[in-house]
């Protein structure tokens, strides 16, 4: 369970990253206008997915799952964002609601 929230915040945290640079957010949702504050907030939930590493595992272990975690998610979001970036789209969403 403990795995499963690392990869949730990671993934989460990568996506907002991602979707923080104009040439992605306008290709996933081109009618919405971006929120400031997301970079941030991705970086908050990949730092949240270390504690929850550290968390399941301790520090020694989670110094080498944690980097493991957040390359297989980044490729997993990079893969995502070339050839289904409507996926992203209820997040994007999300953010610009406000």
């Amino acid at each position: 369970m403990w795995f499963l929230l690392a990869l949730l915040t990671s993934a989460v945290g990568l996506s907002l990253l991602a979707l923080s640079q104009a040439s992605h957010w306008y290709r996933v949702n081109k009618s919405h206008t971006r929120r400031p504050g997301v970079r941030a907030v991705g970086w908050v939930l990949i730092g949240a997915s270390f504690i929850v590493c550290i968390a399941r595992d301790g520090v020694s272990l989670a110094m080498l799952i944690w980097p493991m975690v957040t390359a297989t998610v980044s490729v997993a979001v990079a893969l995502l964002l070339a050839f289904r970036p409507r996926w992203l789209r209820s997040l994007a969403r999300l953010l610009s609601v406000g």
